[in-house]
């Protein structure tokens, strides 16, 4: 299982080997907020790394679509390939 994390100033993201899958949080010029959101990332890539993630099938509009679940200690995170729900 691998994850990548990606940083800018305003764009922290983490993406997903299988399914491939990503999930991005926005921030601001701060450091401590762009510290935080970078945490956040680094434990669900942890989790997915270390197996704790299942992967479901959902239906939606144009038919069934992945969607990785993973639990960490901020909650719970559901990345699919076109949208994200994170704590």
């Amino acid at each position: 299982m691998v994850a990548h994390l990606l940083t800018s100033p305003e764009w922290q993201e983490v993406r997903f080997e299988e399914p491939r899958c990503s999930a991005f949080i926005t921030t601001t010029d701060d450091e401590d907020e762009v510290r935080e959101a970078l945490r956040r990332l680094t434990r669900a890539a942890v989790a997915y790394a270390r197996g704790a993630g299942k992967v479901e099938q959902r239906r939606g509009l144009l038919g069934k679509r992945l969607v990785l679940v993973l639990t960490t200690a901020d909650g719970v995170w559901q990345v699919g390939k076109r949208s994200f729900r994170h704590p």
